[in-house]
């Protein structure tokens, strides 16, 4: 080597997949498969442990509850939906259920089937408490009764004149229905100067935890146009139970009739199923309907089953770019994303059909898994978002920049767009990783996962990716879960018929070697003037366990030399060179294991190189 010029590579930049090998700038691999980056090389990644067994999943979502550890809500291809506790009961049944979302709200899960396109038709919001089944959201108004207004022995308050009352049931999960008997309502003709009695009040359907009487103040000129009168909750009017059928001594002023009910009139009792989910500041909003694809309904703010049907709704471009695909929260805005639409909206205090919409792009979209928040960990809050468009992997922090997957263009082109409601986005905070699942080519279903490192930064410039591949997984579901008992965020991912956490104490994939980790860099030199040139050798400083296997390459692989393997050590005390006979224009090197519990972790490389001659001989 001693009259050959060494080229290092110390600082590594990641997989570059963009125009032929030949542009690919040094630094950067034009192989990365099964690898992690570290502070200054890189690595074989992490090896998979077994974590859960569920045949024929189709989706996962993780469901956290306070002061518990978390659960898994898991989807079969029989439309059953599980709960990581109990995985011998479904929670939910839909045969057509093919997908579904959902968001954690009040320690309550709110669940929504749909088929990856839009929201189920003619299904509906579920809600579940932990226990037992779902049930839909919402509810049905009291019906089939004669509610009975009386005056009570009681001298009281209720003024004289004619007041209307009703009846509301109260969920366990805090819902309370539309007044009943609609457009039956009992009048009672108050004599003034004495209290009620309200007797015949109906028994609520299961689940059912409280009952309200509702009244109106008193009604002058009444014309018996029932819809067109205020209720109030009566003051100490909650029955807390579903047992007792009467409320004796009702009294109030009509001043004393503060707490309007009217907004329970407008509500759906049905919430139709979504596409998506999310919490808004408090408020559930839900898009992507079978017939409404353009329209985001929004809850009362802490009553995520309320949504009124007259007013809780934004209307979103109907008729441009199709429907709603994804919702993001950030800076207290709602983004929300068509195919190709990128549109802004945000609470102005008012009822949701009066927030203003705006387009902030006309060419950037995504679809229902395609984004994911990154979170500032100085302050651990959501600084930014990634959304996997059609165009790149885009951040965005109030604007766009080039995109983070510049440099894999080629990777990103080979997407399936018929299949892109596969492509799922999950961000690690801790590890600074980010995870996208991606249907290349003719495939319609998940073919390949890449690997975004961001801990130099979130630029196109600065990120690396690796292309991960697990031994034998079809793989259908990914996200990053922040355990229960340490905080750590882990990446878990649901195969066919298992669940996998990643694991950085396992060097295999469930007794089973990790798929090939390889690298491979870019050709050298990167400057050639075509020259032919001798390369004599490489010298690499690199820790690990098993056989690194040692590969020379010309342009466009016309040539191979396989080098003498390096048997890896975990402290070896020096670098370890490796003598060969190669002549290229360019050539570049691998190193890769194959056998089981093999890994490698390289930081620095030397190419020994001169050249030879100025030109082949023709």
């Amino acid at each position: 080597m001693r009259d050959h010029k060494g080229i290092t590579v110390k600082n590594v930049r990641g997989l570059w997949v963009r125009g032929t090998e030949d542009v690919c700038p040094e630094g950067y691999f034009l192989v990365a498969h099964n690898v992690i980056y570290t502070q200054f090389g890189v690595k074989t990644r992490e090896g998979i442990s077994l974590y859960l067994t569920f045949p024929n999943l189709v989706r996962f979502h993780i469901y956290k509850r306070i002061g518990e550890a978390d659960r898994l809500l898991l989807l079969n291809t029989s439309g059953q939906l599980f709960d990581s506790t109990n995985l011998t009961t479904p929670i939910l049944t839909i045969v057509a259920m093919t997908d579904f979302s959902m968001v954690t709200m009040f320690n309550r899960a709110y669940i929504t089937p749909h088929n990856g396109q839009r929201g189920l038709p003619g299904e509906k919001l579920y809600v579940y408490g932990g226990s037992g089944t779902a049930r839909p959201a919402a509810g049905s108004p009291p019906s089939g009764f004669t509610l009975v207004v009386n005056d009570a022995a009681a001298v009281g308050n209720i003024e004289k004149g004619d007041h209307l009352f009703a009846v509301a049931f109260e969920t366990d999960t805090g819902y309370i229905t539309r007044p009943g008997p609609t457009g039956n309502f009992v009048k009672y003709v108050a004599p003034g100067a004495k209290k009620a009695k309200v007797t015949a009040i109906p028994i609520g359907p299961a689940g059912t935890v409280a009952r309200y009487v509702l009244a109106t103040k008193t009604i002058i000129n009444y014309n018996g146009n029932q819809l067109a009168q205020e209720f109030f909750f009566v003051p100490n009017g909650k029955i807390s139970n579903n047992v007792d059928v009467e409320l004796d001594n009702v009294n109030f002023f009509d001043s004393d009739l503060l707490a309007s009910a009217d907004y329970l009139i407008d509500n759906l009792d049905i919430i139709p199923a979504f596409l998506g989910v999310a919490d808004y500041n408090g408020n559930l909003v839900g898009w992507g309907e079978d017939t409404k694809e353009s329209i985001i309904r929004v809850s009362k703010s802490g009553e995520p089953e309320s949504m009124s049907g007259v007013d809780g709704f934004v209307i979103v471009n109907p008729g441009d770019g199709g429907g709603i695909n994804a919702c993001v929260v950030y800076r207290s805005q709602l983004h929300a994303y068509k195919d190709q639409r990128h549109y802004i909206t945000a609470n102005n205090g008012n009822a949701p059909v009066s927030w203003q919409v705006e387009l902030v792009d006309a060419a950037i979209g995504t679809d229902v898994f395609g984004v994911a928040q990154v979170l500032d960990s100085r302050g651990q809050t959501a600084d930014q978002f990634i959304i996997a468009s059609r165009t790149g992997l885009l951040q965005y922090f109030g604007s766009y920049a080039v995109p983070l997957s510049n440099v894999i263009n080629d990777i990103w082109k080979r997407i399936n767009f018929s299949a892109f409601n596969k492509v799922q986005v999950a961000v690690d905070p801790n590890q600074k990783r980010l995870y996208v699942t991606l249907p290349l080519d003719a495939s319609t279903t998940i073919n390949t996962i890449l690997m975004m490192d961001f801990n130099d930064g979130l630029s196109w410039e600065s990120v690396k990716w690796s292309i991960w591949e697990f031994a034998g997984l079809s793989v259908k579901s990914i996200a990053v879960d922040t355990l229960f008992t340490n905080q750590v965020p882990v990446f878990t991912i649901g195969a066919a018929n298992n669940i996998y956490r990643l694991s950085a104490s396992v060097l295999n994939d469930v007794d089973v070697a990790i798929p090939v980790p390889e690298i491979e860099y870019a050709l050298e030199p990167e400057d050639n003037q075509s020259f032919l040139n001798h390369y004599t050798g490489v010298r690499v400083r690199v820790v690990g366990s098993g056989v690194l296997q040692v590969r020379v390459s010309g342009s466009d692989r016309n040539q191979t030399l396989n080098a003498k393997d390096i048997v890896m050590s975990a402290a070896p005390g020096y670098e370890m060179s490796r003598l060969f006979d190669f002549q290229a224009e360019r050539a570049s090197i691998s190193f890769r294991v194959e056998s089981i519990d093999e890994w490698f972790h390289i930081n620095k490389r030397t190419m020994f190189i001169a050249p030879l001659w100025l030109s082949r001989g023709e």
